[in-house]
């Protein structure tokens, strides 16, 4: 099975747009067609998003929340790698990539993809990895 770690810009442009790659990397994961790994780190940046940009109401916020929670493989990444020095805050996404064993991280962020891969984990933009997930 296919295992990823999904940025926040992929999880938002899939819940906020019912439309487009998001959209459909959303409902694959809903039907369990690949393993997502999430950190706490990664869940609260999620709905900090939705609440502060977007204007999610707390009980949309408590729907996603666990969704995204029970839905996703939960991970507490004891050691995160400074790998990205541009952009830190990326470094979270390789740790729990790292952590899960994921094969990719999915992101639209251009620090992430300047580095393309990091060990076995590759950097995939959304249309990318739905072509992984319609091929599997």
């Amino acid at each position: 099975m296919v295992k990823s770690v999904n940025d926040t810009n992929v999880w938002v442009a899939g819940i906020h747009w019912q439309t487009g790659a998001g959209h459909k990397i959303l409902l694959h994961w809903q039907q369990r067609h690949f393993q997502h790994f999430i950190s706490a780190d990664l869940l609260f940046e999620i709905v900090r998003v939705l609440r502060q940009v977007l204007g999610y109401s707390d009980e949309q916020l408590y729907d996603w929340y666990w969704l995204l929670l029970t839905g996703s493989t939960f991970v507490a990444p004891a050691v995160t790698p400074n790998v990205i020095a541009e952009d830190p805050d990326d470094n979270k996404l390789i740790a729990c990539a790292l952590e899960g064993h994921a094969d990719y991280i999915v992101s639209e962020d251009k620090d992430l993809h300047r580095l393309g891969q990091y060990q076995t984990i590759r950097v995939l933009n959304k249309q990318a990895f739905l072509r992984v997930l319609e091929e599997d």
